[in-house]
């Protein structure tokens, strides 16, 4: 996958399919969040997607400034992507509990 790949993707539905996985995965063990009304937790979603969508955006529209992250960014997204794999096997694993 290349950087700019990634930041057309979060530009566009990828910035709300990323910002709902990082919420139930790292959010919904926390008392804090569900004390939050569930209104107020769409909100929070929708606001950091839209946010994480608006920042690739703006990053797409600088060519040099993408060039010179893209070396450095492709591992963590490799990484990342990888890690969030391992994740969701590991959580269905019938061993983990």
């Amino acid at each position: 996958m290349e950087f700019e790949q990634a930041l057309s993707y979060l530009a566009g539905a990828g910035a709300f399919v990323v910002t709902s996985y990082v919420a139930s995965w790292g959010l919904e063990e926390f008392g804090f969040w569900h004390a939050l009304h569930t209104k107020v937790r769409s909100l929070i979603v929708l606001a950091l997607s839209i946010g994480l969508g608006l920042g690739a955006t703006a990053l797409l529209r600088d060519p040099d400034l993408v060039a010179a992250i893209s070396p450095w960014a492709v591992p963590v997204l490799l990484i990342g992507g990888a890690w969030i794999v391992t994740q969701k096997a590991h959580q269905s694993s019938p061993t983990r509990r």
